[in-house]
């Protein structure tokens, strides 16, 4: 259909179905229309569109009553209402007249009330050019509130935030133009943005953060990008009004968030991460994260190129910083793909990996291996692959801020063609400047204002023992500021550009209430010295006592601790850390437990001798973890066999196969007679582990197991 033929109905139905859609459900909708908009849903010029809407309009106007100019508009729509409201609503494309009047009079920076007066007079003057500018006004107030009212409605009530929820809000200051100015705050691409917001300052589904704070950090964030609209960044910069109005979308926003990015069409989007496995078979690899709303199979089709990936179902609550993920992407990571990036479209979703001239790695325990992150986290272990046009600044700023022991991976094979591999590199948080494109390289724990760490002592309420104050996080600084101020008690701490989180407990501050602000964020603390008030009888040390019983068993003498000054002779006492045996008490030196990592899906002790296999499986997490917001990377594990050799086999890691120090192996014998069954499924493990799994310095003495296991098969 010709954009010239369009009718009012006609535009109803081609915004209604732009905007207001089901993939849009319980999401804060903004009716934004600009130029461009009309052009691209008419299929026509921007110009052609715009003329084409205001004439689509002008037969529905009372024209020979210029004061009553808009009141068939509200009778059709009242009608429309009373009959069921099917269908958008007949005033959809005057409301989208009026919103485009508001987001031109934003490009060019007006506010007052006869901008836009005058924006919407234009307009009008297309098709009706000898129209009164009172009597349009005058016709425009008595009308327009109530045609954004049914649109309300129409998206609350009749579709029930099916197809999207309403933003519209009254702008105290001015009722006439108010509506249509509050959804040109974001485009819709704006809109989906938020999400990538969300995950930039970690926020998890139902977090309660307060709109002023949210609004403080949007900001920042905001400063540091090049793709929202003007009109986003000029509610940023004008009044308070405007700025409580953003704040009140993205909390709304925030609210509904699920834990899941969307791309600037609405569509959810998986990140796709890079990996990189363990040496000695290292290489560089995809994974793909599987958030909610992603199938557990999903079906693939890129550039003419079929796979699946398939996540496995994996039981129980992720801790906040996990994630669940697909299988690898069958794809070649070279040179091309690290420069531009990678997008894919699937089953209505999207997959992406954006493009940067320096990634970072960190241990990933749910893919066992190293995965690429936003930015290095201080003090921890992680690989660095950097672009030969940013490589002589990475080694400059490495020199000067990371610890010694990092060195370039000189080995072919493992980064593309103009990119260099660091390995063990370790930042500490030190004094930088934000301005550096490294920005990857700065070392943050948070993008946000947060207490972290301390030794709480009720979590909840904020409370703290005395001498174990949390740490403050501390947010990037926006682009207009070159320092950050702490305020702690009501004094003032300069700080120098780039610094993530400070001490607390370093400043001793005395016991009780504190409060810490940051920019227009204040959070509060208090510290005592002990929950009771408890002064011990005397000077001497308070104990439990254990007694030897029958087969060499121990029981609690009492239930109450005491204060003998040392064991009995048939006794055990324990204070504190200390363990105190009385002579009679025979002591074995147990085997030095070995540490393995809880992440990969299968750990397996191998003996240097014929049968010794234990396949070791993960123990529970320890629930206070959980509570204290910590994950429990690795478990102590006994072994009941002479373990020499430690197998791993992790979901992208691969197989890899480590040599166990020989002062940890246990020194006990196998505490049985090995059958022939055990020493041939011992000689099947070995041999199904290549060299390729061992570590070079390690891969003479695995030749010499895999050689005895030959001889048994």
């Amino acid at each position: 259909m010709s954009a010239t033929t369009l009718s009012s109905d006609d535009w109803g139905r081609l915004l209604a179905g732009h905007f207001f859609r089901p993939e849009y459900a319980g999401i804060y909708v903004l009716f934004y229309v600009d130029r461009p908009l009309l052009g691209q849903i008419a299929s026509c010029g921007e110009d052609e569109a715009v003329k084409s809407l205001v004439a689509a309009i002008v037969p529905q106007l009372r024209r020979r009553d210029p004061d009553d100019l808009f009141r068939p508009l509200l009778s059709q729509t009242v009608s429309w209402k009373l009959s069921g409201g099917d269908g958008p609503p007949p005033c959809l494309a005057a409301l989208a007249l009026a919103v485009l009047a508001a987001s031109e009079m934003r490009s060019e920076g007006g506010r007052a009330q006869s901008n836009y007066h005058a924006w919407f007079r234009d307009l009008i003057a297309i098709e009706v050019p000898d129209v009164d500018a009172e009597s349009l006004w005058h016709a425009y107030a008595g009308v327009y509130p109530a045609l954004w009212g049914n649109l309300e409605w129409w998206l609350e009530q009749r579709h029930e935030g099916k197809l999207g929820r309403s933003t519209i809000a009254e702008d105290e200051r001015n009722t006439k133009y108010g509506f249509a100015d509050s959804q040109t705050i974001f485009l819709s691409s704006d809109r989906e943005k938020l999400s990538r917001f969300f995950s930039w300052i970690r926020l998890r589904p139902g977090e309660k953060i307060a709109e002023e704070e949210l609004l403080q950090y949007f900001a920042i964030w905001a400063g540091r990008r090049d793709d929202l609209s003007p009109g986003a960044r000029l509610m940023l910069a004008e009044e308070q009004l405007e700025q409580v109005q953003l704040g009140r979308l993205i909390a709304e926003a925030a609210a509904r968030w699920e834990g899941v990015a969307r791309d600037d069409e609405g569509r959810l989007e998986a990140r796709v991460c890079l990996t990189l496995t363990r040496p000695p078979s290292s290489r560089l690899g995809l994974a793909a994260e599987w958030p909610p709303g992603f199938p557990q199979r999903l079906e693939v089709d890129y550039r003419g190129e079929r796979f699946s990936l398939e996540a496995e179902d994996e039981e129980g609550q992720l801790a906040a910083d996990e994630h669940r993920w697909y299988g690898e992407l069958p794809l070649p990571v070279d040179r091309g793909l690290l420069a531009t990036g990678l997008r894919i479209e699937a089953e209505g979703r999207v997959l992406r990996l954006s493009p940067a001239s320096v990634y970072v790695f960190h241990m990933s325990r749910e893919l066992g291996c190293w995965a690429g992150v936003d930015q290095i986290r201080p003090g921890e272990d992680a690989w660095v692959l950097v672009a030969k046009e940013q490589l002589a600044q990475v080694r400059e700023l490495l020199e000067r801020r990371a610890r010694p022991g990092w060195s370039p991976i000189e080995r072919t094979g493992v980064a593309p063609p103009g990119w260099t591999l660091f390995r063990e590199v370790v930042v500490d948080p030190v004094e930088v400047s934000e301005g550096e494109e490294l920005g990857r390289l700065v070392p943050r724990r948070s993008n946000r204002f947060m207490l972290s760490g301390g030794l709480p002592l009720a979590r909840a309420a904020g409370l703290y023992l005395t001498g174990g104050d949390p740490d403050v996080l501390l947010p990037p600084l926006p682009g207009d500021q070159s320092a950050i101020a702490v305020e702690l008690d009501g004094e003032t701490i300069e700080l120098a550009p780039g610094i993530g989180a400070i001490s607390l407990a370093a400043l001793a501050p005395a016991e009780g209430n504190h409060a810490i602000r940051v920019g227009g964020v204040r959070k509060s603390y208090a510290t005592v010295r002990t929950l009771r008030n408890i002064s011990p009888p005397s000077e001497l040390a308070v104990g439990h006592e254990l007694r030897l019983g029958e087969g060499g068993s121990l029981w609690p003498a009492s239930l109450d601790a005491t204060s003998a000054v040392e064991a009995r002779e048939d006794g055990v006492r324990i204070r504190g850390s200390l363990v105190e045996l009385g002579p009679g008490v025979p002591f074995e030196d147990d085997a030095t437990p070995l540490i393995l990592p809880r992440g990969p899906r299968r750990r397996v002790l191998i003996s240097d001798r014929p049968g010794g296999i234990e396949e070791v499986e993960v123990p529970e997490e320890p629930r206070w973890m959980g509570r204290a917001g910590l994950a429990c990377q690795s478990f102590e594990y006994t072994p009941g066999i002479p373990a020499r050799w430690l197998l791993v086999e992790s979901r992208l890691g691969g197989t890899w196969v480590r040599q166990i120090e020989r002062d940890r192996v246990s020194v006990d014998g196998l505490g049985h007679e090995e059958s022939e069954e055990d020493r041939r499924r011992w000689a099947e493990l070995v041999l199904a582990c290549g060299s390729e799994c061992v570590e070079p310095r390690e891969r003479k003495a695995w030749e010499r197991l895999r050689a005895e296991a030959e001889a048994i098969l």
